[in-house]
């Protein structure tokens, strides 16, 4: 289990990295952008980019917290089956996070179908880490669910009186 918590932070903290870059890159082209046009038309003018909540960000970074919960709390196996269970809810309060940021950008892409239309549908939808942030939550929560799973049929099978 250890192991796949390790993983998955490592993939969280990677999608957050990329999604750093990938602003830089875009605020280092605008700005670019607007240089050109002020020398070439002597216009000035601002790109509004900042017209809602940015969902992805907001829900990686709190997907990174509970990744970081979700990978203390398998590290940290003193008492086992509190420590599974701790990490199965952190592991598990990202569904809904995941869920409202793949249901915000399906509409947001369904919106604005010109934006990207030669790349695929899912690539549009969120980048190549987060897809995988997503796989590696899911074979976390399952792991994590079935290590919880076992762990209490064992206690429940050691607290049952002989007979």
């Amino acid at each position: 289990m250890k192991r796949v918590a390790t993983l998955v932070l490592i993939l969280s903290i990677l999608s957050v990295v990329q999604k750093e870059i990938t602003d830089y890159n875009r605020d280092v082209s605008l700005d670019q952008f607007d240089k050109t046009m002020v020398a070439n038309s002597g216009v000035t003018f601002s790109h509004d980019w900042g017209w809602g909540i940015d969902y992805p960000m907001k829900n990686r970074n709190l997907i990174l917290g509970l990744s970081i919960a979700g990978f203390l709390m398998s590290v940290l196996m003193r008492r086992k089956l509190m420590s599974l269970l701790l990490s199965f809810l952190a592991y598990a309060l990202t569904l809904p996070l995941i869920y409202q940021w793949l249901s915000i950008m399906a509409r947001d892409v369904a919106a604005n179908e010109s934006f990207m239309r030669e790349s695929p549908y899912l690539l549009r939808i969120a980048a190549t880490f987060d897809w995988l942030l997503f796989v590696g939550l899911g074979f976390a929560l399952c792991t994590n669910g079935y290590l919880l799973f076992r762990e209490v049929r064992s206690t429940e099978a050691s607290l049952q009186p002989l007979q």
